[in-house]
């Protein structure tokens, strides 16, 4: 029994469908999804990024991809004590997420689950200037001269994989890093983003000074890898780990901050943004794709052929 050109389309569908499941690859793309986290005084008001309110940056031109990260559905930690663990999707325990369950949503509306982060700020926690209310860059996990090295910490512990694997389309992740604090005060910072907690794999770091919270809000990005020292040090807000040509591949990823200048004044590590990096095909798997396609087109042909022969 011959097959119409309707049952071929469907065979050629499928066959698209199965190689992506071969390869490991979709050839359909999907859209890029985000863990985004915010440390927050509440769940609600100016430190929190709630309900309909959205944040991100526009990473054009700074040789890292066309993407914004622009999004809602932020999850909003609030500590009650130094130090909290839980997941990003399920009410977690007192002190951690305050008992306010902040289900996972990420910007292409999918919910997922088992995203277990963790949060240190033995320096407490601190603010800006109400102009940056509602931004990554308002609120956060404070760290000072005297706060001991590499103590003051967030990131996401466990999970990383299960959302940005192969077999979701993607090939790993970058990170976007948000701080805030008083460059008067706090004036050579590092920040640390790594995939284990010796902050060693996938390890870089950027050495900065924060920039003033005036009433005018500005972004700029951490480049500076080397110390320049104290005053000489590059002044921004928010830093960028791994890249869309250079992804991350982890399950877990962190960043610490450690205030090494000469003053005590704080600094916030405030919150951050992972993005999925959307996998591309290797040659080969287009070659097989052209192929099935090649082969599946004369079947149509032939079909197609005998019809007309026939008619």
């Amino acid at each position: 029994m011959s097959r119409s050109p309707h049952s071929l389309r469907k065979v050629l569908y499928l066959g698209l469908a199965a190689m992506s499941t071969v390869f490991g690859v979709h050839v359909f793309a999907t859209t890029p999804t985000m863990i985004n986290v915010n440390i927050a005084l509440a769940t609600t008001g100016n430190t929190a990024i709630d309900g309909s309110e959205s944040f991100g940056l526009d990473l054009t031109g700074i040789s890292l991809d066309d993407t914004t990260t622009a999004a809602s559905g932020w999850n909003n930690i609030v500590l009650t004590t130094t130090s909290g663990t839980g997941t990003l999707n399920t009410a977690a325990s007192p002190g951690s997420l305050n008992g306010v369950s902040n289900t996972f949503v990420n910007s292409s509306g999918s919910v997922a689950s088992g995203i277990s982060y963790l949060v240190s700020r033995p320096g407490g926690s601190n603010s800006t200037n109400n102009a940056w209310a509602n931004t990554a860059a308002h609120f956060g996990a404070a760290e000072y001269t005297t706060t001991t090295s590499g103590a003051t910490r967030i990131g996401i512990s466990a999970g990383l994989n299960d959302v940005f694997s192969a077999g979701n389309g993607y090939s790993g992740f970058y990170v976007v890093a948000y701080t805030g604090g008083f460059a008067s005060q706090a004036v050579n910072v590092k920040i640390t983003g790594s995939s284990d907690t010796g902050m060693t794999t996938d390890a870089t770091s950027y050495y900065f000074r924060p920039i003033n919270p005036v009433t005018s809000v500005s972004w700029t990005q951490i480049t500076d890898m080397f110390n320049d020292g104290d005053s000489a040090n590059q002044i921004g807000n928010y830093s960028v780990f791994g890249s869309k040509t250079s992804p991350i591949n982890a399950d877990s990823f962190y960043l610490t901050l450690d205030n090494i200048g000469a003053s005590g004044g704080g600094i916030m590590l405030d919150g951050f943004q992972i993005i999925g990096v959307q996998a591309v095909p290797e040659p080969s798997t287009y070659a097989a794709i052209a192929g099935l396609v090649s082969l599946l087109g004369v079947m149509v042909h032939r079909r197609r052929k005998t019809v007309q022969q026939s008619a």
